[in-house]
C-alpha cells in the first residue's frame, strides 16, 4: 500500500511538472511571436525610410546627371574651338612669307644692329 501511495505521490507530481513545463513552453512561445511581430514591424519601416529616401534622392541625381551633361556639352565646344583655332595657325603658318635667304648670311657687323633691335 506505501508502495501505491509512492507511485501516486510521483504521477501526481510529474504531471505537474510536465504540466508546469507546458505553461512555460507556451509562453516562450508567445514571447517569440511577439518578437517575431516586431521585428516584422521594423523591417516594414526601414523598408519604408529606404524609399523614402530613394525619392527624396532622385531629383538630387537627375539634376547632378543635367549638369554633368552640360559641363560636357561645355567642353566639347571649347575643344572643338580650340581645334578650329589650331587649325587656323596652322592654315597662317602655311601661308605666311618665307624667311629671306640672305639673312642667314649676315655678318658680324651686322650683330650689334640686330642686338639693338631685338631690344
Amino acid at each position: 500500500m506505501l508502495f501505491k501511495k509512492i507511485a501516486i505521490a510521483a504521477a501526481v507530481a510529474t504531471t505537474l511538472a510536465f504540466v508546469g513545463c507546458a505553461k512555460k513552453t507556451e509562453d516562450a512561445a508567445a514571447d517569440a511571436n511577439a518578437a517575431a511581430t516586431e521585428a516584422t514591424a521594423a523591417a516594414n519601416e526601414a523598408e519604408t525610410a529606404a524609399d523614402a529616401a530613394a525619392v527624396e534622392a532622385a531629383p538630387a541625381a537627375e539634376q547632378a546627371a543635367t549638369d554633368a551633361a552640360q559641363a560636357a556639352d561645355q567642353a566639347a565646344d571649347a575643344a572643338t574651338d580650340a581645334a578650329g583655332a589650331a587649325t587656323d595657325a596652322a592654315d597662317a603658318a602655311t601661308k605666311a612669307p618665307a624667311a629671306d635667304a640672305n639673312a642667314t648670311n649676315a655678318t658680324a657687323t651686322d650683330a650689334p644692329a640686330t642686338e639693338k633691335a631685338a631690344q
